[in-house]
């Protein structure tokens, strides 16, 4: 078992058999080759209500839209750096955003892997 501080290893899909959000690289049981055994992939949320996954699979999913707003937010800033049609000004306004987008985003990372640091 790992540890609750470990992210479950990605991807992840949707499994509609199973209703269920599951490792893809993590398996419950092993695939045995021999016996044409597929395994049983991890589920990291079984959307009936249960819980197969870590703390800092929870704590992903629970960060999960402040990941992508963080993400929207650098990839706009990004992009506004590469269009500045040769203002000097607005190149130093975009790369402030872009260093404010940075911080957000790191410290959204902080946040979502902060349970390493409290826990056990």
């Amino acid at each position: 078992m790992r540890p609750e501080s470990e992210l479950t290893p990605g991807p992840w899909k949707y499994d509609p058999d199973k209703c269920a959000i599951v490792s893809t690289t993590v398996y419950f049981v092993e695939p045995d080759d021999d016996a044409n055994d597929e395994g049983i992939l991890q589920s990291i949320v079984d959307l009936t209500g249960a819980f197969g996954g870590t703390r800092a699979d929870l704590n992903c999913m629970v960060a999960a839209p402040d990941i992508l707003a963080a993400l929207k937010r650098l990839a706009l800033a990004a992009a506004a750096r590469e269009n500045t049609q040769g203002d000097p000004m607005r190149l130093l306004e975009v790369q402030a955003e872009l260093r404010e987008a940075a911080t957000a985003a790191r410290a959204i990372i902080a946040e979502t892997e902060g349970a390493k640091d409290h826990e056990n």
